[in-house]
């Protein structure tokens, strides 16, 4: 079984590296519209220009935001861009955070918030 994204307007964050950019390389070889999200614009660059080489189809779309998921704003603005160019995303993939290393409930709430 082969799968289809093709059309599919893919938003990942984390996605100028890791399983992020995996998952972006990989779904552009499925077809998919692949929009990265992350923090620094040249890994974006970097990125967005391998996950580009991946496409199967002259009619994809590729493109990269410097947003700080961390940050509602920012995150919020860029989906509503997104959706006002027609690149409403079909399928979110989370693939930002940070890790905090403790156990569970020695770890204070803004660990929480942060992370």
């Amino acid at each position: 079984m082969r799968l289809d994204f093709s059309q599919q307007n893919v938003l990942i964050t984390g996605g100028s590296s890791g399983i992020g950019k995996a998952t972006a390389r990989l779904l552009a070889r499925y077809g998919a519209n692949v929009y990265i999200v992350a923090r620094g614009q040249n890994k974006l660059d970097q990125a967005l220009e391998e996950i580009r080489s991946q496409a199967v189809g002259a009619d994809q779309n590729f493109a990269a935001f410097s947003v700080d998921v961390a940050q509602y704003e920012q995150i919020a603005g860029l989906v509503e861009r997104l959706v006002e160019q027609g690149w409403a995303p079909d399928l979110l993939v989370n693939s930002a955070g940070i890790a905090h290393p403790g156990y569970f409930e020695e770890l204070p709430l803004e660990v929480f918030h942060r992370t």
